[in-house]
């Protein structure tokens, strides 16, 4: 899943999410359950500049194939261990329906905290 980049707004007993394509609301009363979850997303770009600093040093002299495979072995490596790492925050309905929305990575449960105390304010003033 992509990142989805997003701000937030907690006011008028409803969570706001705005992204950048346009809005989506939720009353506090119909929010069924918030979750959240950590991803990594491989960086992509690290395997392909490898493997293209792979290619340039085996095709002038084909007896480099080895420095050439080691140098794409280490862009396979450097792919995984070098992540982009975020958290989705993710708002369930009673109606089913799921508002996802990214935070910056080990804040999620923080801001899921948040809502959840923004709601529960809602519901002792009600």
């Amino acid at each position: 899943m992509a990142k989805l980049p997003a701000t937030y707004s907690l006011e008028d007993n409803k969570l706001r999410v705005i992204y950048k394509s346009g809005v989506e609301s939720v009353l506090f009363e119909d929010i069924s359950s918030i979750s959240f979850r950590e991803v990594k997303e491989p960086r992509i770009a690290l395997l392909l500049l490898c493997f293209v600093i792979g290619l340039v040093v085996i095709i002038p002299d084909f007896k480099n194939i080895l420095l050439g495979l080691i140098i794409m072995f280490i862009g396979m490596i450097l792919m995984f261990v070098i992540t982009n790492k975020y958290d989705n925050l993710i708002v369930e309905t009673r109606g089913g329906k799921f508002i996802i929305f990214s935070v910056d990575h080990q804040t999620a449960k923080y801001e899921m905290e948040k809502i959840e105390s923004a709601k529960r304010n809602w519901e002792e003033s009600k």
